[in-house]
């Protein structure tokens, strides 16, 4: 009893006795250590509800899955505490065997996913770590069949309230040295991982593997004795202060934080390569895309960026130090050859603490650079092509200016070189008799006219065609003059603005020549007067030229197409030359049509 007594004296347990009419009185028994227990289950489901946000963090879930088993287990040992009787217990005990078979399990695959290994989970792992866990709790619910988990349960004293004793059985040793193992393995694969990280890193590590190591110290002397060194069950005391320190991780050091935001952002499958690198400097993740670009490796995080990516010095340094918001450009010179890589810079925020890292990611684009490198080159290829071009148009243009003066020059040479053969006919017709003077007069006219027309092309800006209209105004003066017919004469030009070559304008303005003169010389005689009409049309590409007089107009019996007038058959030869038509009316005076078309130098008739 004397033990006993001291245990009162630590716990110090207060029968509470309820009692019911009709009924025995129930007796409960009250412990400071159960509040204690309580407070574990609250506090473990509190952080279990708090995760849960950022149940897409590496462990989130399973840590989720501990917390809820730890509160479980703190419920059960509370109710076991409480319990009046010793079947009451052991149900108890049962109980928290819900719980107390998967934390080995839960913790390895906690460690797994906390340390990127999630390549190691597959249902197929998953259900064989399970399989030891639910034989064994089959055995716990069934223990009272067969004792091969507890072959006997003892009360510590005889006292109602005291702690039961548990003998164990082979069923119990292999689950626990089954959870003890998981629990070192879990154990050793988080410090493997501490051991790659650095800063902050290492530290949340180092203290979640403190934590584990005290809830083993808790928990070894009643797993390997069954009985409790200060008569209870001291696991769900670690288990508590576990929850405490995992609440200053979660809470101060943001075990949870870093990463979620980062997954917000990220898509494994994204074809981009993107990184994560914590405020430390660390590698928090890379996806498939960035490791094929960088070499990087799944071990490789939680390690520092400048030494994963020390192979690309321009990588690592624009990763760590650029400016976040920046675009930046980097050549990397991998084995499958040169590589351009579009580098862009996003800072990950933390709710309530400011900057927590920042999201990297990498574009390549190699094939986009050597298409603007040959679009730069074709663009040079062009800017070449076209100043060559401009070169040779200017040249060409100079060459054309050189042309032009030349042939303003021969036009003017010929039009003086006629006007030098028509004063020559002027000299020779002054000593010549009247009717020969006559006829040089007639060749004067004929030259002029075609002087006239050389003259305006060489005082044109344009070379290769005249200002028809103008040109019959100038004939037809010079005509008027040379013969001065009497007052009552008038020329009547209606040309449409149309512009002949050369190789109409002069058949054209000797056919004008000879008609306005014969109508000049022979239609108003005896003081008559009368109207010189001389018009010209153009309809497609037929050109109608008339010619007439309201004068006495010519005898019928004249043949003009077989006249022995130099004249006429000049008209008729040139008409031919330009392969058109000429009509004769004669209802008013004397009307001369010519229609023809327009027609080339080379396509033109010669005169036969």
């Amino acid at each position: 009893m004397a033990g006993r007594n001291s245990r009162d004296r630590v716990y110090r347990k207060v029968p509470i006795q309820f009692s019911d009419r009709g009924r025995a009185d129930m007796i409960f028994y009250f412990s400071p250590y159960i509040v204690v227990l309580v407070i574990c289950a609250i506090i473990s489901a509190v952080l279990a509800a708090y995760v849960w946000r950022r149940r897409a963090s590496p462990g989130a879930v399973y840590f989720i899955l501990l917390m809820a088993c730890a509160a479980e287990w703190s419920l059960a040992g509370a109710l076991k505490m409480v319990s009046p009787d010793l079947q009451a217990k052991i149900i108890c005990t049962q109980l928290s065997y819900l719980s107390v078979v998967f934390i080995g399990p839960l913790w390895v695959l906690f460690a797994l996913d906390y340390s990127r290994h999630r390549e190691w989970i597959t249902g197929g792992k998953t259900t064989l770590l399970c399989i030891i866990p639910l034989v064994t709790l089959a055995f716990v619910l069934t223990n009272g069949w067969h004792g091969l988990v507890w072959p006997q349960v003892t009360l510590a004293s005889n006292a109602p309230e005291a702690t039961p004793i548990y003998q164990h059985g082979i069923v119990y040793w292999i689950h626990t040295a089954y959870s003890y193992a998981l629990l070192f393995l879990g154990y050793c694969i988080l410090a493997i991982t501490a051991i790659r990280s650095t800063g902050r890193e290492r530290l949340l590590i180092m203290t979640i593997l403190a934590c584990v190591a005290a809830m083993w110290a808790g928990s070894m002397p009643y797993a390997i004795t069954g009985a409790p060194l200060v008569d209870a069950d001291l696991t769900p005391v670690a288990m508590t202060v576990t929850g405490f320190l995992l609440a200053w991780l979660i809470f101060q050091k943001r075990l949870f934080d870093i990463v979620p935001v980062a997954r917000e952002k990220l898509i494994a499958s994204m074809c981009d390569g993107v990184i994560v690198i914590n405020d430390e400097g660390l590698v928090v993740e890379i996806n498939p895309a960035a490791r094929e670009l960088t070499g990087a490796r799944d071990g490789d995080i939680g390690k520092p960026a400048a030494e994963v990516l020390k192979q690309w010095p321009d990588l690592s340094r624009c990763c760590t130090d650029g400016a976040i918001g920046a675009p930046a450009e980097i050549l990397m010179d991998g084995q499958g050859g040169p590589k351009w890589l579009d580098i862009r810079i996003s800072p990950l925020q933390s709710a309530g603490s400011g900057q927590a890292g920042r999201l990297i990611v990498m574009r390549d684009i190699t094939e986009l650079r050597r298409r603007g490198e040959e679009l730069k080159r074709s663009h040079e290829s062009l800017q070449a092509e076209m100043w060559e071009r401009k070169k040779a148009e200017e040249q060409i243009r100079h060459s054309l200016q050189e042309k032009e003066v030349l042939l303003k020059e021969i036009h003017h040479r010929v039009k003086n070189n006629l006007q030098i053969i028509s004063s020559l006919l002027s000299l020779q017709a002054g000593t010549s008799s009247k009717e020969s003077a006559a006829a040089f007069t007639e060749s004067q006219n004929r030259i002029r006219s075609m002087a006239l027309i050389h003259e305006k092309l060489y005082q044109s800006s344009n070379l290769s065609r005249i200002d028809f209209g103008g040109y019959v105004s100038g004939l037809m003066s010079h005509l008027v003059k040379s013969y001065a017919p009497g007052p009552g004469i008038s020329v009547d030009i209606d040309i449409e603005d149309i512009a002949l070559d050369i190789d109409l304008a002069i058949p054209c303005g000797l056919i004008i020549n000879e008609l306005a003169s014969n109508s000049l010389k022979y239609a108003f005689k005896d003081g008559r007067q009368g109207n010189i009409l001389i018009r010209m049309e153009k309809t497609g590409s037929l050109y109608t030229l008339t010619v007439g007089d309201d004068g006495v107009g010519l005898p019928r019996i004249l043949d003009f197409r077989d006249s022995p007038s130099l004249g006429l058959q000049l008209v008729n030869t040139l008409v031919d030359q330009l392969e058109g038509t000429i009509e004769l009316g004669q209802d008013t005076g004397t009307t001369f049509k010519i229609t023809f078309k327009e027609i080339t130098h080379k396509e033109m008739r010669e005169p036969g």
